[in-house]
């Protein structure tokens, strides 16, 4: 958090870890690629044809995971608490969400177990935050948000 910003004005930018880029994402499918290729073709060439088949059904649904994970690459939840009340961006699957919660009405609804969602909610809205980090940056950000909120919820 920056110095010079008051205490009642925050933001938190909660993202997925990945180091991979496009460019590294398509050297290594063809990395995966080309052995598989090689071993399937010396097989098809013995005469054993139906192992292509299964080499491009396998190479098939690595790039279906691997299409999956570059969609999923860029999602993030952005948390901006002022006086004026909370808004939450939330981006999934290269789709911008954006939502306005009243500061007064907010409460926090902390995750019953580790692995759930930090629940943040007004009369009319509720949303679900911090699936995309682990679960001690979820409680640090719990805490953090609970301090922000007028009614100290989850104190």
């Amino acid at each position: 958090m920056p110095r010079d910003l008051p205490p009642e004005f925050r933001i938190w930018l909660l993202r997925r870890r990945g180091g991979l880029l496009r460019r590294q994402m398509l050297l290594l499918f063809a990395m995966l690629c080309a052995p598989t290729l090689v071993v399937s073709l010396g097989f098809t060439w013995h005469g054993y044809w139906p192992i292509l088949g299964f080499a491009g059904l396998e190479l098939v649904v690595l790039a279906a995971m691997l299409l999956y994970w570059l969609l999923h690459a860029d999602d993030y939840d952005r948390i901006e608490i002022t006086l004026d009340g909370i808004v939450i961006e939330q981006r999934r699957a290269r789709q911008q969400r954006r939502l306005c919660l009243n500061t007064w009405n907010a409460r926090l609804i902390p995750p019953q177990r580790d692995a759930d969602p930090i629940l943040l909610s007004d009369r009319s809205h509720t949303i679900a935050l911090g699936t995309l980090v682990n679960s001690a940056e979820r409680r640090q950000v719990e805490q953090e948000i609970a301090r922000f909120l007028p009614s100290g919820d989850g104190q």
